[in-house]
């Protein structure tokens, strides 16, 4: 028995120990989470500065911050969360230091309401409160037409109604279900327009609730201030979700006239944070982009089978409207070859295929930052911010290939472009104040002139056609001749002289029975080879001029080509 007492006094004893222990833990704990709470300071900051770039930005934010002298923590609070936690930087200035900085979310603190949530939240409360009044109001009409009809009967089936009491009764009873049937049809439109608004005014809240559905962002900073007093601090980190990309709109009043180009960016961003009057920067750099020194690696050579590839296989051109060379024109020339009928024959065409703005030429990417503050939703939405508006000095001339478009495009020469900094990408064309259509500017690809489409010109007429006098067939011996006779005629119905090149053609031969003379060309260039023959051609206004393009084929007399 004295045994079992002494086990029970030492558990007892070890199980008091235990729970000091556990007490004297707990306390440390508060004690370190209450030192920590006393020595952090969270802090609230707006959206100062913005450079966007292409598929990402950073965010910097500015604030003077009340310390005390010594060691503590200040927390940046309601931050995006999608945060590149490697992407933070944290400046001060004053006597203090920065001791360390780490970033984290906070999933028990959810993005904050903003103003506008808070706003659509109280406006949906007003309407379900209408709507509860209209609803009274309706099921009291209900009622009342349901206690009419029940009570038509008036004094029971015992009690003799007169005639005059009964007209009397029918007209009430008549006037009455009337007013109140009006008023059902009143209320029920009444309703029916209120929840339609708050259907609307539910689906707005609930894409903002979406944005709150996020953890925060917090950035905490740990610094040791070497006296009291206030201290600037420089906060900067990269987000995702959000980019911009370049437009521009070209516009021509006449073609003595310089180009206008209108310089846009066009931005979108969803980070959970509103960008409310930043000041924003567009650079075309990527910042994601590796910028390690490449190395290469052993280049080892084995053998592999041939590969094959096949010409003559249209491509689908992806810059519209613009030219980049003349030669673009050209080689949309068919070349006509005559060939043997026993030769198999592959043919195909071929396409080649303002607001006060500060702009930075950097080593490898272009910045323009915009002077006045703008505001960017976070709501995905594309907003658009004009950056620059160039008036440009250009070149106008009309492109002809009536064998393929009869129609004369109008091309503006743009020569050093490249001081604009101009970027590849979308356009609206617009010519004699007349939208003509959207295009693609290439400046990667273009030479020393950058050549843009304005489309086609109807007041340059343009026409191809056979002359059927000079057209014809004739048998020589064992060999037929065949002779084509085109006449082109181009007259300009502006009241200003225009400048064009025309392109056209004639047959080159791949064999030796088959024999092409070319007898007129109308003083043409023609590169012998290729069969291409050019025009330069100055038009007066309401002038009109014809060219003539006449060839002959001789082949023997048994084989069939088809000119054209």
């Amino acid at each position: 028995m004295r045994a079992i007492k002494c086990i029970k006094y030492s558990n007892v004893v070890i199980k008091f120990k235990q729970m000091r222990i556990i007490k004297s833990l707990t306390l440390l704990i508060l004690m370190s989470v209450s030192a920590f709470a006393q020595n952090t300071k969270e802090v609230k900051t707006k959206v100062n500065e913005v450079c966007v770039f292409i598929d990402a930005a950073q965010i910097t934010r500015h604030k003077v911050i009340s310390l005390n002298k010594g060691e503590q923590i200040v927390k940046f609070i309601n931050l995006s969360p999608f945060i590149d936690p490697n992407s933070v930087r944290v400046s001060t200035k004053g006597n203090i230091v920065v001791l360390s900085v780490n970033h984290q979310k906070n999933y028990l603190h959810k993005m904050q309401k903003s103003a506008e949530l808070i706003a659509l939240e109280t406006k949906l409360e007003n309407l379900n409160d209408k709507i509860t009044r209209e609803e009274t109001y309706l099921f009291g009409t209900n009622q009342e037409i349901s206690f009419l009809t029940k009570n038509r009967e008036i004094g029971g089936k015992n009690q003799t109604l007169t005639l005059s009491a009964l007209q009397q009764l029918s007209a009430y009873y008549g006037k009455r279900i009337t007013e109140l049937q009006l008023k059902l049809v009143t209320l029920k439109k009444k309703i029916s327009k209120l929840n339609k608004e708050k259907g609307a005014l539910q689906k707005q809240i609930n894409d903002i609730n979406n944005k709150n559905d996020y953890p925060s962002g917090e950035v905490l900073v740990k610094v040791d201030a070497k006296t009291s007093g206030n201290f600037t601090f420089d906060l900067s980190y990269l987000v995702d979700n959000a980019s911009w990309y370049p437009s521009y709109d070209i516009r021509v009043k006449n073609i003595n006239s310089p180009v206008q180009l209108v310089y846009k960016a066009n931005v979108q961003q969803n980070t959970k944070v509103d960008w409310t009057n930043a000041k924003l920067t567009f650079s075309s750099a990527e910042p994601n982009q590796f910028n390690y020194i490449p190395e290469l690696q052993t280049y080892f050579l084995y053998y592999s089978r041939p590969s094959y590839s096949y010409r003559g296989v249209p491509k689908v051109a992806q810059v519209l409207n613009v030219v980049e060379d003349e030669r673009e024109y050209e080689d949309n020339l068919d070349v006509d070859i005559a060939y043997d009928t026993k030769e198999e024959i592959s043919k195909g065409k071929v396409k080649s295929p303002t607001i006060k703005v500060e702009q930075n030429m950097g080593e490898t990417n272009v910045n323009f930052t915009i002077q006045k503050p703008y505001t960017i939703k976070s709501d995905d939405k594309l907003y658009t911010v004009t950056m620059q508006d160039y008036s440009i000095p250009a070149t106008y001339k009309y492109f002809i290939v009536p064998k393929i478009n009869p129609n004369a495009i109008l091309i503006a020469d743009i020569t050093d472009f490249r001081k604009y900094n101009l970027l590849n990408a979308e356009t609206n064309i617009f010519f004699e104040n007349t939208f003509i259509g959207t295009s693609l500017i290439d400046v990667e690809n273009a030479n020393d002139t950058l050549k843009i489409s304005l489309g086609k010109d109807k007041q340059v007429y343009v026409k191809r056609e056979s002359v059927k006098n000079f057209t014809n067939k004739q048998f020589i011996g064992s060999k037929k001749e065949e002779t084509k006779d085109w006449q082109i005629t181009i007259q300009n119905n502006k009241n200003k002289p225009i400048s064009l090149t025309l392109h056209d053609q004639v047959p080159v031969s791949t064999n030796q029975n088959i024999e092409v003379k070319v007898i007129e060309v109308s003083n043409g260039s023609r590169d012998v080879k290729t069969g291409k023959v050019v025009w330069k051609l100055q038009l007066q206004p309401n002038e009109k001029k014809i060219i003539n393009l006449k060839y002959s084929v001789k082949y023997p007399k048994d084989k069939r080509l088809i000119l054209r």
